[in-house]
């Protein structure tokens, strides 16, 4: 008698008896086979993904009647060649591969074994590794706290590892740089951030990137642009002024900066080429001193821009560009 139908990973039992005119034999002894184990289903990473890292969980479906698995991974699709893993005392089902080399394309599969023997191998899934994220970076210079004169300061930090093609960084004039200015496109681990206001506590902290892309950011560090007078206190701006946003050209956001040198009620305002009204960036009484703003344009197009300040009897305006 052939049957079909039998569930895979199952003990099954049977017997026979004969039976003729006088009756029914005794059934046989009774014997036992073990159908096929399952086959296995990989799960992560998935088939065919990219930039993995070097150190990586391989993870699959447990399979009934199982008591342990073999894991075979290597950078050769048949694996008969470039076999790094083929480990069959894997009794979770997870293992946790380390040491895998960079910017590699690996194959990898499993089977399920018990006391029947082996069963079928999963289907074959590959994925390829990444390069690893730049290490956290430390800055050098200058020292945290620290005064400079001047309206600009070069920032520098040691090389990060294991392999950096460019840096990201941020100077803000507060802690959350909100209103940070940021370049992304640092070759070298220097930079100057100018046009820096005078009497002014600045921000600034430094990642590190490669194709693998952004590590995590440096410690956060300040420091503070000092003008003084003759009694060495701190001077309020002279007359009203609104600085060049910075930068300029920008995409999709820019500083405008504007000094007052009394109190007073500030309308910061953005206009199109055809002074169309597009935004008011700030609008409310303001403290002497030295004040900053962000304009941020991702909704906009590219093109010529104005903006305008009216502060008493103070009005001036000033032409940007941004460039997607």
């Amino acid at each position: 008698k052939t049957l079909a139908g039998f569930l895979p990973s199952s003990n099954y039992y049977w017997r026979v008896r004969a039976k003729n005119p006088g009756g029914w034999s005794s059934y046989s002894p009774t014997y036992t086979f073990g159908t096929e184990l399952a086959t296995p289903m990989l799960v992560s990473p998935a088939n065919n993904s990219t930039g993995q890292p070097t150190n990586i969980t391989l993870q699959w479906k447990p399979v009934a009647s199982v008591t342990s698995y073999r894991l075979q991974l290597g950078t050769d699709s048949t694996f008969t060649t470039g076999l790094i893993k083929n480990d069959s005392t894997i009794t979770d089902t997870s293992r946790f591969v380390v040491g895998l080399t960079v910017n590699t394309t690996y194959y990898w599969r499993v089977n399920g074994r018990n006391a029947g023997g082996d069963g079928p191998y999963s289907s074959t899934w590959t994925f390829r590794t990444g390069t690893p994220l730049p290490a956290q970076v430390q800055l050098a210079s200058p020292p945290d706290g620290q005064n400079v004169s001047g309206d600009n300061v070069r920032l520098s930090w040691r090389p990060s590892q294991p392999f950096v093609n460019r840096y990201w960084v941020d100077v803000a004039a507060d802690s959350s740089f909100t209103f940070a200015i940021t370049d992304s496109n640092v070759v070298d681990t220097t930079t100057v951030a100018g046009q820096l206001l005078p009497n002014r506590t600045y921000y600034w902290r430094v990642r590190a990137g490669n194709p693998g892309g952004w590590g995590p950011y440096s410690e956060v560090r300040r420091f503070n642009t000092m003008v003084t007078g003759i009694d060495g206190e701190r001077e309020l701006p002279k007359e009203f002024a609104l600085s060049q946003n910075y930068p300029n050209p920008f995409n999709p956001s820019t500083v405008i900066e504007y000094a007052l040198p009394r109190d007073a009620t500030v309308r910061l305002e953005v206009y199109g080429v055809l002074g169309q009204h597009i935004m008011t960036l700030v609008e409310e009484h303001k403290t002497a001193g030295y004040h900053m703003t962000r304009f941020d344009a991702k909704q906009l197009p590219s093109g010529i821009y104005y903006y305008r300040i009216a502060a008493g009897d103070f009005v001036q305006v000033r032409k940007m560009l941004l460039v997607k």
